[in-house]
């Protein structure tokens, strides 16, 4: 059976959760991909946004996330073994053991379901993009979403400038790793 993109369950990381919530725009991920089957997130991902939302400084853009019904069940680790394979790869990169762990289970997740993969960690979607099981054509940042949604004509232009402004306020960081395809 051929899975059609639009037939393709899109996972995205607790990074690029956050940015759609700290965006004031996490209702546009059912607008753009409510048609998609789940899975939508992963365990560790959600266990990630339940640390930030018991932090103080990140609460106002975990809890709506964890509040998101949409969102579904998180995925199990579907392939153990690859997600830790991922992890140590990526960690290698930057010799820290413990981190990665939920962008690894993503991917491990994208490749098992055929999902595209959403993330705005730098690392992450570099080494994603350049997997041969993913590519640059199934890897996506919360930025290209936004486009897509303003393209789609769910928001303006200049409310795609806003959600990147809103996210700044936070001080976070949007990684618009295809910002230019669009600009």
């Amino acid at each position: 059976m051929t899975v059609l993109p639009s037939d393709m369950p899109v996972i995205y990381d607790a990074v690029s959760l956050q940015h759609a919530a700290a965006s004031g725009r996490l209702h546009l991920l059912p607008d753009l991909h409510g048609h998609r089957p789940a899975p939508r997130w992963t365990e560790h991902v959600r266990g990630e946004v339940e640390d930030g939302a018991a932090m103080l400084k990140s609460r106002a853009w975990c809890q709506p996330v964890l509040d998101f019904a949409w969102l579904g069940a998180a995925a199990p680790d579907y392939d153990l073994g690859l997600t830790f394979r991922l992890q140590t790869l990526m960690n290698s990169l930057d010799d820290d053991d413990d981190k990665n762990l939920g962008e690894a289970q993503c991917m491990s997740a994208a490749i098992h379901t055929s999902a595209y993969l959403v993330t705005d960690d730098r690392r992450a979607y570099n080494f994603a993009a350049k997997r041969p099981e993913l590519g640059t054509s199934r890897v996506k940042d919360f930025c290209h979403l936004l486009f897509d949604a303003a393209g789609e004509g769910f928001i303006t232009r200049s409310e795609v400038d806003e959600a990147h402004d809103r996210v700044a306020d936070c001080g976070r960081t949007m990684l618009c790793a295809r910002h230019a395809d669009f600009a």
